[in-house]
């Protein structure tokens, strides 16, 4: 499990609830680190706390926290693209992570719902029931969002 450190330059600027929330958290290596390398201390640029990158190094994505609305987000290119929302919150993108971690591990592997590739359609269904529970929002709009149509669609 991965955990963040904040250092005394950035808790100045962030809010004490932002960091209470960030130094709480555990992110699920497994999950994550399969797309990002995550910093230990996050560092601020401009409105946003960079959580980590993405390890290809000649075209870095961005994981980050909107330090406007505290939200959890992605970009393609830090100074080129608009942002894909992940999560309303730090500890809601755990909480997700977690439930994704249950889902791969627990329902997909163990065949719970049927061959996936048969039934993806009723697991999409079922991530996507998880994680309205989790962060309705998230399943609106971004990247959740997409990954649950994508499975309907049996592309993924």
């Amino acid at each position: 499990m991965h955990k963040f450190l904040i250092g005394d330059d950035e808790k100045n600027i962030l809010g004490e609830d932002l960091i209470k929330s960030i130094l709480k958290i555990t992110l699920p290596e497994k999950i994550i680190m399969l797309r990002y390398d995550l910093l230990t201390k996050p560092i601020i640029l401009g409105n946003d706390l960079i959580l980590g990158y993405t390890k290809n190094e000649s075209t870095k994505n961005y994981l980050y926290i909107n330090l406007n609305d505290n939200s959890v987000n992605h970009k393609w290119n830090y100074e080129k693209s608009s942002s894909v929302f992940i999560n309303s919150n730090i500890e809601l993108l755990e909480k997700s992570l977690n439930v994704l971690d249950f889902y791969l591990d627990d329902l997909i592997e163990q065949k719970e719902l049927g061959e996936y590739h048969i039934f993806h359609q009723r697991y999409a269904n079922l991530l996507e029931r998880l994680l309205t529970k989790i962060d309705s929002k998230s399943v609106l709009i971004g990247f959740w969002q997409n990954l649950i149509e994508e499975m309907k669609l049996g592309v993924i």
